[in-house]
């Protein structure tokens, strides 16, 4: 098959995917402006923006060994394989996901890239195989996010890292749904109140976790794990006046980002 034809049916599963997820699940009826917006091309646009958000360095990432926690269609995994000649373990339990995976990897004539069907909670890989652990916006999804630190954390060699990114639900924004609220971890019952008046309600806000960094913490320090956080507050211009001040008062970062070192 040439790559222009597999090219096409990849972007024809991964416009049916995301039609599911943001139409169905979301109920945004921009689905498809925001399908041509991040989806096209999404290994750029979201991939590249964790790599710079994370300040991670490609020549950091060099001859290790990488898993991808919850992969999904391989936004940040396939821009991580065309740049680094590290081995690249993805994690992902949609049969959907799992599919589009497959055919990006035959798009992009990869040999150093295994997909791995398993749930983050569960992972089939022995005591200390990789060198770097990556989780990106996954830990709000899981059934037991406890269960899956301890489980990248058991999967880390040695002096290796996890790097985590994930909402902060303590921040007045609900981010899959799109929308600029009251904090999720602290007024559940008000968020699904504001999103069934913008007829955006749907299961899918029962099964988050909302996580806040205060939570987050205080997990990683009762299981003796050493990180850091970066930590960046909004800048004044860049969110409303009242979303700067709550921010930049009490500490709340948007997004919670975390790099956790196995001693």
């Amino acid at each position: 098959m040439s790559d222009i034809k597999l090219g096409q049916i990849i972007q024809t599963k991964l416009k049916s995917f995301y039609k599911k997820y943001y139409l169905n699940t979301l109920k945004l009826n921009d689905w498809e402006n925001r399908f041509e917006q991040f989806r096209i091309n999404e290994e750029i646009k979201i991939g590249k923006k964790f790599f710079d958000e994370t300040k991670l360095k490609s020549e950091s990432l060099e001859n290790k060994k990488i898993l991808i926690v919850g992969a999904g269609t391989g936004a940040e995994a396939f821009y991580l394989a065309q740049l680094s000649n590290s081995h690249i373990t993805l994690l992902e339990p949609d049969p959907e996901a799992i599919e589009i995976l497959n055919l990006k990897v035959n798009y992009f004539h990869l040999k150093n890239v295994q997909i791995t069907e398993a749930f983050a909670e569960d992972m089939p890989f022995p005591n200390e195989q990789f060198d770097i652990i990556l989780c990106y916006t996954v830990l709000e999804h899981v059934n037991d996010y406890q269960k899956s630190i301890d489980e990248m954390y058991r999967c880390t060699n040695k002096l290796g890292q996890i790097i985590l990114f994930l909402p902060n639900y303590a921040y007045p924004e609900e981010p899959h749904y799109k929308i600029t609220t009251f904090p999720p971890a602290y007024f559940p019952i008000l968020v699904r109140t504001h999103l069934k008046i913008k007829q955006r309600y749907t299961p899918f806000f029962e099964t988050l976790n909302f996580l806040t960094s205060k939570k987050l913490k205080s997990f990683l320090r009762k299981r003796n794990m050493s990180f850091s956080q970066l930590k960046v507050l909004p800048k004044f211009g860049e969110v409303n006046f009242l979303i700067f001040i709550y921010s930049n008062l009490f500490g709340i970062v948007r997004n919670q980002k975390y790099f956790i070192q196995k001693n």
